[in-house]
């Protein structure tokens, strides 16, 4: 029975966050109505709802749901549009959710919260089949209790009633299903934005690389004002800037030195770190664009490597920096696009490369280590 309060709690946490972020999105969609990327979100949300909510054999909010969503899939199918007066009427059935869901963290059920739906839902159907919406019935109705901002709290113990209704294989779907939901693609991935990790990832690796592109490039700068001088980056024969910035191999394209490629490449992943962790949405096609760069980064870096550690046989430590923050920035980047069914895969290759994305990250991490490591042993007693 553990198990099963677990599961209890863990919908509870989803479907408050689900919920307000359909409340976000209708006042998004009450400014812009011919949104269809945003109704579509918010059906999807709905549905998500419902769907868990019957699960678990909550059959008021289940009903309450389904109705509205039944007026989503209307207008997201371009079959009705979106007015004030019907944003009203859904936005009322969300408050209900709300209640509802309140009292089922209370009480461990929706039929002791005192919240009758069968009014709002005459409503969603009118609308629905194409009638204008009617004014809510004036006779006493239970007020639907504002959510209260209060402390995090450990959820109440909820009751046996719904859970003792689950059989042994619903409760072994409803694991598989939370459990396939911490690798596939979020609402607002699925809608064009990133997660919070993913940001963070951009910003931090993107300032890591702009860092050491410029410090590159300032480095180039002192070479060439004092051809005969030590760079602060010539640590030994085997560390060091010089060799790379003298080589053919320092500039590959136009005559530009790589270190600007990179300095404006990580720039760039700066700027959209920021956007996306302000909220921004790329299109699809964009994130398939994204993707291909991440790719083509992907297979510069790894002709780096070649040449540094087969043809070179020395390591540049501004390089291995760049290397080091490009890694997880082309992983999580591909992880994203996949997830999001951006690019073609099957789950299984989904779920083991969102999942799997860190122990991906460490794996080519120990790869490029070991192969410098074994390549280059005559050296490294110049570090040692």
């Amino acid at each position: 029975m553990d198990d099963m309060r677990e599961i209890m709690e863990d919908f509870l946490v989803e479907a408050f966050e689900l919920v307000e972020q359909i409340d976000h999105d209708l006042i998004e969609l009450e400014s812009n109505p011919e949104d269809l990327d945003l109704l579509n979100r918010i059906f999807r949300v709905a549905h998500t709802v419902k769907g868990s909510s019957s699960f678990l054999n909550f059959d008021i909010l289940t009903k309450l749901t389904h109705h509205m969503e039944d007026v989503l899939n209307k207008a997201r199918r371009n079959e009705l549009k979106i007015t004030p007066d019907i944003m009203d009427v859904v936005l009322e059935s969300v408050d209900m959710m709300k209640g509802l869901l309140h009292g089922i963290r209370d009480s461990g059920n929706d039929t002791d919260v005192g919240i009758e739906i069968e009014d709002i839902c005459k409503r969603l159907t009118a609308i629905s089949e194409g009638e204008a919406p009617s004014a809510a019935v004036s006779e006493p109705a239970p007020v639907v209790p504002e959510p209260v901002v209060e402390a995090p709290k450990e959820p109440e113990p909820v009751s046996d009633e719904n859970l003792s209704n689950l059989s042994d294989d619903e409760v072994e779907a409803y694991i598989a299903e939370a459990e396939s939901r911490k690798w596939k693609a979020s609402e607002r991935e699925l809608a064009g934005g990133a997660s919070f990790e993913l940001s963070i990832v951009m910003l931090v690796t993107g300032l890591a690389g702009m860092w050491a592109s410029f410090s590159l490039v300032t480095a180039e700068r002192a070479m060439l004002q004092n051809p005969g001088g030590k760079l602060s980056c010539d640590l030994n024969p085997l560390i060091g800037c010089s060799g790379f910035l003298n080589s053919d191999y320092n500039t590959l394209f136009f005559g530009v030195p790589n270190a600007l490629f990179g300095l404006m490449f990580f720039s760039g992943v700066v700027a959209l770190g920021l956007a996306l962790l302000g909220g921004a949405r790329l299109p699809s096609w964009m994130w398939r664009l994204l993707s291909l760069g991440m790719a083509a980064a992907a297979a510069w870096i790894l002709w780096f490597q070649y040449t540094s550690i087969f043809v070179e046989g020395a390591l540049c430590p501004y390089c291995i920096v760049t290397w080091t923050a490009a890694i997880p920035l082309i992983v999580h980047v591909l992880a994203r696009s996949f997830g999001a069914g951006h690019l073609p895969a099957g789950d299984g290759a989904r779920r083991i490369l969102v999942k799997g994305r860190w122990w991906l990250v460490a794996a080519v991490y120990l790869a490029v280590a070991l192969v410098a490591v074994v390549a280059l042993w005559d050296k490294w007693q110049y570090v040692f």
